[in-house]
């Protein structure tokens, strides 16, 4: 042993380790596009730098030169530990973990370790003395160790430990094909454990020779042997291809000239062909129409596209994903194409999509509101006919509290107990009913509406949604119909009443005036019977006017006249006027009642025509319509007399002023007829039509005034009369007439 010259030896071993790696440097490099062999090759370059330079050091004998190639060889040592972890990273389909940033930080201590080296005789981090130790069969460099070599060991095993600890997680959970594979590679990852081991802890019987850079080598050679046998650098990695085999999607591996190299069970079953007879051909041949997709979408970037493709005589969509393959930069050496059918889903699509589009259709036309809120009354949709009932906007109503809109203002117990009902609304208690309570619209009108609510529940949070309706119209209508069927009970009540009194009152004026007639000593029969009675009618005349008997007769006979009017106004009241129907110009018949309201003056009754600013806005081409004449300016005069005598009163905005607008609107003629007097209430509004209802004090109205020319409008033209108040804000009448000449004729023949 000692006769042989181990220096030589050694030289020779580490020469022969780095011509290992040189082999399989050159080996690996045509495959270097798989990303497996592409770190392997790194691996083995760091692995046959750190040889190298380990040879050097054995050849030279001085130990400051035997210390310049020890830190050289750090330039390699120092990136095993790194390199061999991300190749078992890579190996076992984790590439995808190696991103830029995690590279970058792996790489920190191996680049600090070499700076280091270099630098040890500064700082002496890494060895704090080195000396030859002759002990051995060669001179060797012994050291001292520092505190940053240790440091550098400790990273690097873990380094190795957490490689090792995946390929072993991997050769549990693989198949039986991929685990002779993994096994070969983890045999080689544990040469270098071993041998580094022996080196650390002077268990060699070489002495001081490090035995990890042959390690190495034999571990290169052992992955790149593994690599070789069982196939690890195809173009599709052990990893992919375990992943692709289970894929329901069609795969297909296209090499440059698109002949097909592999193709999953997906494929062969969708498009009826045998795996191992589809390897090799064209795709062009074996698939024509797909063919002319991929040549139609094919980039040199990765391209996805939906199309059509007729299966089994079945037109079905797929979904097109195009990557390329690279073996060399920016030059593909092939294609992967995946095809995922996606026919249910596009039908389940345009399902979805009609149906929201019969509901967006449906919820914009809608007539209705239709409101959707959770548990805590919090809107999440809103439709434009709410947004027209309520006055909110889709922007301002989301979000909203829809029980803040729909509390009742009106106090009735009605609307109270159904705006407890929708405020209790609860999961548990979930209702289908139809409400019916006043709602605050936006600028603080209260308006009637009628709710539909029903429950349901969305991605299990419960909802209710409520169908709204305007129901302003309806209660207007209804209480038109209350009035009217008033008005008709009233009308035979005031028919038989007029008939009744008309005879007795009428003897009664005629007697009180044959009364009258007979004192009076201006009648020569008076006189006579004066004279043959001895009477003085002068004095007579005196003894009545002083005790008042002249002027109560007058008031009898007054009053009498006024009860007579009353009781003409009953009958008119009672009974279809028998006036003639003709065609009139309204704004003519307007301005007659204009003409006799002015001269209606009486300083009792406290107002003045004169004093009041009519203002008229009639349209000028405004068609003559089919109506009483003298019946509508009798509505037209009583209306008048009406604003004035309120104006009289008290007036809302500056001096008395009556608008009269005439105009036509939706196929009838409306008049206006708006005061700016004092208003009224929503009490007094519901009564204003009743017979001998009045708000004047006792003997100055008789309270049927409007309530005839109500009948005069609704019963005998067909049209509608209504009124628009509020306290302080004046009062509106309008009035509706057909425009059409026969209609108030038709209604009065069903009549």
């Amino acid at each position: 042993m000692n006769g042989l010259d181990w220096n030589t030896i050694y030289w020779i071993y580490l020469l022969g380790s780095g011509g290992i790696c040189f082999l399989i440097i050159a080996f690996l490099i045509p495959h270097r596009s798989a990303p497996s062999a592409r770190f392997l090759l790194i691996l083995m370059v760091a692995v046959a730098e750190w040889c190298i330079v380990s040879a050097m050091e054995i050849k030279v004998s001085d130990l400051g030169d035997k210390l310049f190639w020890v830190k050289l060889e750090y330039l390699g040592a120092a990136w095993v530990g790194v390199l061999f972890l991300f190749f078992i990273l890579v190996v076992t389909g984790k590439e995808a973990w190696l991103t830029r940033k995690r590279i970058l930080m792996l790489s920190v201590v191996p680049i600090s370790v070499i700076v280091l080296a270099l630098t040890n005789d500064f700082h002496h981090l890494l060895w704090s003395d080195a000396w030859l130790n002759n002990e051995g069969l060669a001179p060797l460099v012994a050291y001292q160790r520092s505190v940053g070599f240790w440091i550098f060991i400790t990273y690097s095993y873990i380094l190795m430990i957490s490689g090792l600890s995946i390929l072993i997680k991997e050769l549990f959970i693989s198949r039986e094909l991929y685990r002779k594979k993994l096994l070969v590679i983890l045999l080689g990852a544990l040469i270098p454990w071993g041998a580094n081991g022996i080196y650390l802890f002077e268990l060699s019987p070489l002495g001081h020779l490090d035995l990890t850079p042959f390690a190495f080598t034999l571990s290169g050679l052992a992955c790149a042997w593994g690599m070789f046998r069982y196939q690890l650098m195809n173009i599709i990695s052990l990893a992919h291809k375990t992943i692709i085999e289970g894929m329901e999607d069609v795969v297909f591996v296209l090499d440059i000239r698109d002949r097909i190299i592999d193709l999953n069970n997906s494929a062969a079953k969708v498009f009826d062909i045998l795996l191992d007879t589809a390897k090799g051909r064209q795709l062009s041949g074996a698939l024509p129409v797909l063919n002319q997709y991929i040549i139609q979408y094919r980039k040199t970037r990765a391209s996805q596209n939906d199309i059509s493709l007729m299966v089994n005589q079945e037109k079905r969509e797929w979904n097109l994903r195009i990557s390329p393959l690279y073996e060399k930069v920016n030059e593909p050496g092939g294609w992967l194409v995946i095809l995922e059918d996606i026919t249910d889903r596009k039908r389940a699509e345009e399902s979805i999509r009609e149906s929201e589009e019969k509901f967006r259709s449906i919820s914009a036309n809608a007539l209705d509101g239709i409101v959707m809120f959770d548990l805590t009354g919090k809107i999440s949709f809103w439709n434009q006919a709410a947004e027209t009932i309520f006055g909110y906007s889709v922007l301002e109503a989301i979000g909203m509290d829809f029980h803040q809109i729909t509390t009742p203002g009106s106090g009735s117990i009605k609307d109270s107990k159904a705006s407890q009902l929708l405020a209790n609304t609860t999961l548990e208690t979930k209702i289908s009913k139809t409400l019916e309570l006043v709602a605050t619209h936006k600028n603080g009108e209260e308006i009637p509406v009628e709710l539909s609510v029903s429950s349901l529940v969305l991605k299990g949070q419960w909802h209710a949604v409520a169908i709204v309706r305007d129901i302003s119209e309806r209660m207007r209508t209804q209480e038109l119909m209350i009035q009217t069927e008033k008005m008709i009970s009233v009308g035979g009540l005031a028919a038989g009443m007029a008939h009744e009194l008309n005879n007795p009152l009428g003897g009664i004026l005629l007697g009180v005036q044959n009364i009258s007639r007979r004192l009076s000593p201006e009648l020569n029969a008076n006189k006579l019977a004066a004279r043959e009675t001895g009477t003085d009618l002068e004095s007579l005349q005196g003894y009545l006017k002083k005790r008042g008997i002249i002027k109560l007769l007058d008031g009898m006979s007054e009053l009498g006249m006024r009860a007579s009017t009353i009781i003409s106004d009953m009958l008119t009241f009672s009974r279809k006027s028998e006036s003639k129907m003709e065609q009139t110009d309204l704004a003519e018949s307007i301005g007659n009642s204009i003409e006799l309201a002015r001269k209606d003056y009486d300083l009792r009754k406290s107002y003045d025509f004169r004093n009041i600013d009519i203002i008229t806005d009639i349209d000028p081409n405004l068609p003559p319509i089919f109506c009483n004449p003298v019946e509508i300016e009798q509505v037209v005069l009583n209306l008048l007399t009406n604003a004035a005598q309120a104006m009289a009163e008290k007036t809302s905005n500056g001096s008395p002023r009556i608008s009269i607008r005439l105009f036509v609107q939706s196929g009838k003629v409306i008049l206006e007829i708006e005061d700016n007097g004092p208003g009224m209430d929503q009490s007094i509004q519901n009564r204003v039509f009743e017979p001998f209802f009045t708000t004047k004090p006792v003997g100055q109205g008789t309270g049927l005034g409007l309530s005839v020319s109500y009948m005069i409008i609704t019963n005998n033209h067909a049209g509608s009369m209504e009124i628009e108040s509020e306290p302080g804000k004046g009062t509106k009448f309008i009035i509706r007439l057909p425009l059409d000449q026969n209609s108030a004729s038709r209604e009065e023949n069903q009549d």
